[in-house]
């Protein structure tokens, strides 16, 4: 995203999931949680599209259009919830 910050382990999760293609993702997934004030320049060449969500926008997102984020994003952001960890606005690619 074209910024550096200092980064804490949260948690790590393991996570197994089948698409309709028939890709198959099994991943040992690791989160870590910084802080960061300014704005991203992110490398056009491995972003296509970016924006700020409030936890209080996101959330509910999660809960009724599911099928808008990966699998893995959304157990990695439940799991911030619940830990009260996830930072408000929380960075999530549109």
């Amino acid at each position: 995203m074209g910024f550096s910050c200092d980064l804490s382990r949260a948690f790590s999760f393991l996570y197994h999931a089948r698409f309709p293609n028939g890709l198959v993702e099994h991943e040992l997934d690791h989160v870590l949680v910084g802080h960061w004030n300014g704005t991203p320049s992110p490398d056009p060449g491995e972003v296509r599209d970016w924006r700020w969500v409030a936890s209080d926008v996101l959330t509910p997102l999660l809960l009724t259009d599911r099928q808008l984020f990966t699998p893995w994003f959304v157990l990695a952001y439940t799991e911030l919830v619940a830990r009260d960890a996830a930072p408000p606005p929380f960075l999530a690619r549109t």
